[in-house]
């Protein structure tokens, strides 16, 4: 059995969880067949949607997903990232709890040998002074913690 989204959704972007139920329901309809759900002339999929959807289809081995765009593959890619993970760090006589993910971590390490592979002074003479200070809330901004 072939679903083709926008002609049985009549629309090009899939935004709620009640339209992935709609599909859902569907497959069940066709119980045993193999499916095929087509994404040809959809350019949105909301994340609520693709989570639902792949939330309805963990269990089903018989349903392949057909002309994602890559606006629509990235959102479906999205819902396979790590999820958040809680890191204990002590300081001093404190305990620093924090939410971290393995990407963010590999991000880190990946930065940090970046960095010690440089061959460059931390102070050098020459050129024109710049020193900053950086907030902490912006360097949380940049490794995407925050």
């Amino acid at each position: 059995m072939r679903i083709s989204l926008y002609e049985h959704l009549c629309t090009d972007t899939l935004r709620h969880r009640e339209t992935a139920l709609e599909v859902i329901n569907e497959i069940d309809k066709a119980a045993g067949e193999d499916i095929v759900i087509d994404f040809s002339k959809i350019r949105f999929a909301s994340r609520a949607f693709c989570h639902e959807l792949m939330s309805g289809l963990r269990c089903r081995r018989n349903v392949r997903l057909e002309h994602l765009s890559p606006e629509v593959q990235s959102m479906v890619d999205a819902l396979d990232r790590p999820k958040l993970r809680l890191s204990v760090k002590l300081a001093g006589d404190q305990n620093i709890i924090e939410a971290t993910s393995a990407e963010t971590k590999a991000r880190v390490v990946d930065w940090g040998r970046m960095a010690r592979s440089l061959k460059a002074d931390a102070m050098s003479e020459g050129g024109e002074e710049s020193h900053k200070w950086v907030s902490r809330e912006y360097v949380r901004k940049k490794l995407g913690l925050s």
